[in-house]
């Protein structure tokens, strides 16, 4: 009884503890995070205030201004146009960052905006955002976040719902006006959305805090209250306030004096704790059953043997699966005694078992592995060997089927004795496929291979270089077309050198290469289960993990437009191919 009323009082008293003892610590990752989030929010309206700084001192813009004043024509604003549509190329912006740029003259009816800059924006603009400027002695600010109608994609083919942007004076000789620069919204609403990490309680607010965007889904935020008793650390930008339900916390932008409260309430913060929660209250639980185990032992005079028993079971935890127990009895210790002999040697038994049985299935599964061979690859070889007949092209033929040939008895080694083989062996293979592609996709691409001689008889895992080729030929070179559908052209470079105790092969194109957020997910291994993207990636990166157990690298960099670089860094095989079931097992 008494045992069950400590466990109870346990279980009560245990999240008041947790939250006493957490609640500081999640209060600094929440600030941490919260201040981070508005860091990226202020870099964006640094970027876009940046953005109209670059307009408004244009002196181009204010020529082509001055001489649509004096001299309009239909030209003249179309050329106005243009050359604000333009503006982003120019300064090295993307396209998905800017909406598009209005421009207003002050004391006339004149208007200019980059091409597809839609109407009810402009409007917007004129009845809400154009007076204020021009009555502001600074002479610019930013806008906040407002909805519009987007009936139809914009210039860039995107649609949106909502935009912000930033608004400026300027002068151009005898004329001045306003520059206005338009950008999606999406991007921080982006960002905002990050939240849902930690709180489903946040708002962000505008300087005169209005709010751009709240998550109703927690406990409600009194923001006048939280930015009117905020606490402050080793800086203004972060503030917190603390009472008994919970904590709120307020990160500032310094460029727009925007703001974002997130809120966590105590139930929050237990929920993030819960395992923590849970685990003490196992202990608690595991505490009591060992306690009552341990008394009713005491009492039937059987601590002796059953000290014994503890300290076998400790040697067969740290790995002695031979340790046994000399004790004869006829008594329920006894039975304890020889059923733990029994199911010692039985476990040793299913260990062994089980450590065989993992080591084939891994020699099975890597077997597969690098056997695997595309059937696309072979049916459009086929197909290429029949087109050459047809042409009466026999020695091509002939030089094509070969090629084949000495691919599949290559890939068709599966032994283990075979999971490594020379450089000059794979890159033989290499030659065959590319030979193979050549005759396919004629004129479409070259290669350059550049082999140090001394690294010719070094070992290698197999098929680690051709499918990095094919990714850059297949997903680099040949899906880089023009607007007729032909191919540009490349060329994809090998080099194979030492570097000191390792040997670094490296495959480079100079193809269509990968956008950042494509070439972070497939750095951080999150590959797309599309049909024959980055599978060569796949089967390198698990081969490099099973074969060099952890000390083999690849890295990949890419720009979109220019290419991508694989980078293998392997250590040295010290053995012969036929030692591979050795360092596999």
């Amino acid at each position: 009884m008494v045992s069950l009323f400590v466990i109870i009082l346990g279980i009560m008293l245990m999240p008041e503890v947790i939250y006493r003892n957490f609640k500081g610590t999640v209060r600094s990752n929440v600030s941490s995070y919260s201040s981070q989030i508005m860091s990226n929010i202020s870099q964006k309206l640094v970027e876009i205030k940046r953005e109209t700084n670059v307009l408004t001192a244009d002196d181009d813009l204010k020529q082509k201004l001055q001489e649509a004043l004096h001299d309009p024509s239909d030209s003249r604003n179309a050329a106005i146009s243009l050359y604000l549509s333009g503006f982003y190329i120019r300064d090295g912006i993307p396209s998905y960052q800017v909406l598009g740029v209005y421009v207003t003259i002050d004391g006339t009816d004149k208007t200019f905006c980059s091409v597809g800059f839609p109407e009810d924006i402009s409007s917007y603009l004129d009845e809400n955002v154009i007076p204020e400027i021009r009555g502001d002695a600074a002479g610019g600010g930013f806008i906040s976040p407002f909805s519009y109608k987007n009936d139809s994609p914009t210039f860039w083919a995107n649609h949106f719902e909502k935009v912000y942007g930033y608004a400026e004076r300027f002068h151009a000789g005898g004329c001045q006006g306003v520059i206005t620069v338009i950008s999606p919204y999406d991007s921080i609403s982006y960002l905002i959305d990050g939240m849902n990490k930690w709180t489903r309680s946040y708002m962000l607010l505008d300087g005169s805090n209005r709010v751009l965007a709240e998550e109703k889904n927690g406990e409600p935020i009194d923001a006048a209250y939280t930015l009117n008793h905020l606490q402050y650390g080793s800086t203004y930008q972060i503030g917190y306030v603390d009472d008994t339900s919970g904590f709120s916390v307020a990160a500032f932008s310094s460029t727009a004096n925007w703001k974002l409260i997130c809120r966590l309430s105590r139930s929050e913060i237990l929920h993030q704790n819960r395992l923590v929660f849970q685990f003490a209250v196992c202990i608690i639980l595991i505490f009591e059953v060992i306690a009552n185990v341990a008394i009713g032992l005491i009492t039937r005079n059987v601590l002796k043997p059953l000290r014994e028993v503890s300290g076998k079971m400790h040697e067969v935890a740290e790995g002695n699966m031979h340790v046994r127990i000399a004790f004869q009895s006829q008594d329920e210790v006894g039975e304890v005694v020889q059923s733990f002999n029994i199911m010692i040697r039985k476990l040793d038994q299913n260990i062994r078992k089980l450590i065989e049985k993992e080591n084939v299935e891994q020699k099975l599964r890597y077997s597969i592995l690098i056997s695997k061979i595309d059937p696309h690859f072979i049916y459009n070889t086929m197909n290429t060997i029949t087109y050459l007949a047809e042409q009466k092209r026999n020695e091509d033929v002939v030089r094509v089927n070969r090629a084949m040939i000495d691919i599949l008895r290559d890939r068709l080694r599966i032994d283990l004795d075979d999971v490594f083989d020379t450089i000059e062996q794979e890159i033989h293979v290499l030659i065959q496929y590319l030979t193979i592609q050549q005759y396919r996709f004629e004129k479409a691409f070259k290669y350059a291979i550049d082999l140090e001689p001394e690294c010719e008889k070094e070992y290698i895992a197999k098929n680690l270089i051709q499918p990095i080729v094919e990714n850059a030929l297949l997903h680099g070179i040949l899906t880089n077309k023009d607007e007729d559908g032909e191919w540009l052209g490349g060329c994809v470079y090998l080099t194979v050198r030492r570097e000191e105790q390792n040997i670094m092969v490296q495959i480079r194109d100079n193809g269509q290469g990968m956008s950042a957020e494509q070439l972070r997910l497939l750095q951080n291994g999150q590959f797309k289960k599309e049909r024959g993207r980055h599978i060569g990636f796949r089967n390198i990166s698990d081969r490099l993990a099973f074969l060099y157990h952890g000390q083999a690298k690849m890295k990949i960099d890419s720009t979109e437009g220019e290419g991508t670089t694989v980078t293998l860094i392997l250590p040295q095989v010290e053995h012969a191919a036929k030692d591979a079931d050795k360092r596999l097992t």
